[in-house]
């Protein structure tokens, strides 16, 4: 195989998602997998690496661990188009847990990252139906991601609302940031509202009661904030701890 080959067979078959084939290319042509080539991504044309190439087709675990060892660089390193990480388009893309962590573990300072639109990677995990277990790792590495709007002004929650989200992943962004019940986006509307233009399922009668509980949960602890003065510290403590118990069997 002539090296100019080996090069666009790569490209190829992660294009493809003929892992086994790209592992072997990426071994038997380490410098190939250090190359930057032209892609197009959301309609856009775009530079990147094959990790990023990886990242947006499902990969296995085995296949980025493989394309990490031969240039760990790239994992630090954005595309042209979108300034976009590898994490962003792992979680863009749907990756599975054990990608996101492999990704997290070797640049943890991912999770903080925005792209040009202003989303951290758990703007794009929860926009495009990611797990639970997905937004706890995110959450892990960067707990106030669920606290970040993007520059439409929406939170991960307001995304979550809109693809329908199960009760785990809305739970999950709850406890990260219970007054997220309260944003809403540039065009007004917060995560109850995202929730009217999607079909009626019982994962949205669940969300619903998630999102009124934590909504009287907040309301009860704002007004412990301003009666402080008169109630003490110790019913502001009692509230403050209240809020941050939102337990999934309240709503079984």
């Amino acid at each position: 195989m002539m090296k100019k080959d080996a090069s666009a067979q790569l490209v190829q078959a992660i294009t493809e998602q003929m892992w086994a084939h790209a592992i072997n290319l990426a071994n038997a042509y380490p410098e190939d997998v250090k190359k930057r080539f032209s892609v197009t991504v959301e309609r856009a044309p775009s530079r990147v690496y094959s990790l990023h190439w990886a990242c947006t087709k499902n990969p296995t675990k085995e296949i980025i661990t493989t394309l990490l060892r031969h240039f760990p660089e790239a994992i630090e390193k954005t595309d042209s188009a979108f300034n976009r990480l590898p994490l962003h388009y792992a979680c863009c893309n749907g990756a599975h847990e054990s990608v996101v962590r492999v990704l997290l573990e070797q640049f943890p300072a991912a999770a903080n990252k925005t792209a040009l639109n202003g989303r951290l990677p758990i703007h794009y995990a929860t926009a495009n139906g990611a797990s639970a277990e997905v937004l706890a790792a995110l959450i892990e590495h960067n707990p106030q991601g669920p606290r970040v709007a993007d520059k439409r002004g929406m939170l991960p929650l307001h995304l979550a609302c809109l693809q329908n989200a199960s009760p785990q992943v809305i739970l999950v962004l709850l406890k990260a940031f219970p007054e997220g019940v309260y944003f809403k986006t540039e065009k007004g509307n917060s995560p109850k509202s995202c929730l009217k233009t999607i079909p009626d399922s019982p994962n949205k009668k669940t969300v619903i009661a998630l999102l009124d509980v934590s909504t009287k949960k907040c309301s009860r602890f704002h007004a412990a904030i301003n009666s402080s003065v008169r109630g003490g510290k110790n019913q502001f403590r009692r509230y403050k701890k209240m809020l941050t118990a939102v337990d999934s069997a309240e709503f079984c």
